[in-house]
């Protein structure tokens, strides 16, 4: 008897069978992939306000003061990818740096989901900080971002990492001029970077939808619309 092996064209059926597959199961598994990465990028964020929670409760309703490396000091807004936050020793105000002295983690500051990151080789800070650095780099306490009659100075975004009361004023920036709230508001102390362009930029201000940490300690998931603050 001669043995009978697979035809041309039974084998080209085959692989069209296995491509056609393939095509519809990719994006499922894609999608799967996708929202596991968003849980994990959650559940770094809520460890992260565990710690803080931690630090507020043992330092009288204080907030951490986070000097976040990242901003350039006197560079209009310039960030500086090339810093290390885990250099504890150069940047010991860093978020990483709080972490690490608090609960001895640093490491779920790398968000699966994140393309942007610092320091660039290791991308392992891939959460952008709400740090007592305004845009300018340069550190402002609360009486500093206010005027005399108690309106913001425009110059600046309210960073809250700062070293403040954890019960705060906030900005609703909705209306003009902007008017001074209590209560912490919708703002957030920690949230995913946004993602670049394909050439390279920032899409201003944000680009897509995010998990933040917010100042109730709260994650969400949040759509482009509904954050407020041009300044992340």
């Amino acid at each position: 008897m001669k043995r009978r092996g697979f035809t041309l064209i039974e084998l080209l059926v085959v692989i069209g069978i296995i491509a056609l597959l393939l095509s519809v199961l990719l994006p499922s598994l894609m999608r799967a992939r996708q929202a596991a990465q968003t849980v994990t990028c959650a559940s770094n964020l809520r460890q992260m306000g565990t710690a803080i929670l931690l630090y507020v409760n043992e330092n009288r309703q204080y907030l951490p003061m986070i000097v976040e490396p990242i901003w350039v000091p006197g560079g209009g807004g310039a960030l500086d990818f090339t810093v290390d936050p885990f250099d504890f020793q150069a940047h010991p105000q860093s978020f990483a740096a709080f972490l690490y002295s608090v609960v001895k983690e640093a490491d779920i500051l790398s968000c699966p989901s994140a393309n942007l990151g610092y320091p660039r080789d290791t991308m392992r800070m891939s959460y952008r900080v709400s740090s007592a650095n305004n845009f300018d780099g340069n550190i402002a306490l609360e009486q500093q971002l206010f005027n005399a009659s108690g309106f913001p100075k425009y110059a600046y975004s309210l960073k809250y990492l700062n070293g403040r009361k954890y019960k705060l004023r906030h900005i609703d920036p909705y209306v003009i001029p902007h008017k001074l709230m209590s209560g912490v508001g919708p703002f957030y102390l920690v949230r995913d970077f946004v993602l670049l362009t394909p050439n390279g930029q920032f899409l201003a201000p944000h680009n897509r939808n995010f998990n933040q940490l917010k100042l109730d300690l709260s994650v969400s998931f949040e759509k482009e619309s509904n954050i407020g603050f041009t300044y992340p």
